[in-house]
């Protein structure tokens, strides 16, 4: 139950037709860029939105057991210096679909989410966005996890910074003060987690995503 995906192997161009991503939504197409070393990461290849709202989409096969951990992870970076959109997104999402209903939960950073240089979560059918307290450097490579227990459906977040050379994750808070969010819009995950088998990529203002996990087990 694992899903892993990165860019190191793909060709300089359009993100859409290699590696199996898709066109997704109606905004400008993701490219696939070479990237050099930062710090001790070294991420090759990477995607980047070069327009102010650029889509992509996967498909990723698992059946997501609700009943197991779900972990969601991105090696993602905001651009120095920062664009007027600079952010990126990553979701679960039913069908490859454009529409709210068919988005799951994701990991959001960078003007989208409110402040230029924050990281937080998204709750499912495209809810509002949950901030959490830290700031991202602009130009540092971060490795960003979203932890759901089996049978909750409340998020925990996590991160370090590749750049820095951190090789542990530290927990974040909201910024409010919490441990934890609720990842749901409503009671329940709607759309199911069972239904969601697409992974979508959202990136604007030069941000780059290197690679994406999905886990859905007992350990991670």
């Amino acid at each position: 139950r694992r899903f892993e995906v990165s860019f190191g192997g793909l060709q300089e161009g359009p993100l859409e037709g290699q590696g199996g991503w898709q066109i997704f939504g109606s905004g400008i197409g993701i490219e696939v860029v070479a990237e050099g070393r930062s710090g001790d990461y070294d991420p090759r290849a990477v995607a980047q939105g070069f327009g102010s709202d650029c889509w992509a989409g996967i498909w990723h096969g698992l059946v997501l057991d609700p009943n197991k951990n779900i972990v969601m992870q991105v090696d993602a970076r905001l651009p120095q210096p920062l664009q007027d959109n600079s952010f990126f997104e990553v979701y679960l999402n039913r069908g490859n679909v454009h529409a709210d209903h068919a988005f799951g939960m994701g990991i959001v950073g960078g003007r989208e989410g409110g402040e230029p240089d924050q990281v937080g979560v998204r709750r499912d059918s495209a809810g509002p966005r949950v901030l959490t307290s830290a700031r991202l450097v602009p130009g540092h490579w971060y490795r960003l996890r979203l932890v759901v227990p089996a049978g909750s459906n409340r998020a925990r977040m996590f991160l370090y910074d590749l750049t820095a050379g951190e090789t542990e994750f530290r927990q974040l808070t909201c910024a409010d003060g919490a441990a934890e969010t609720v990842i749901t819009s409503g009671e329940s995950w709607s759309p199911p987690l069972a239904e969601l088998d697409a992974l979508v990529l959202r990136l604007g203002g030069g941000a780059q995503v290197a690679s994406v996990l999905i886990h859905n087990g007992d350990a991670e």
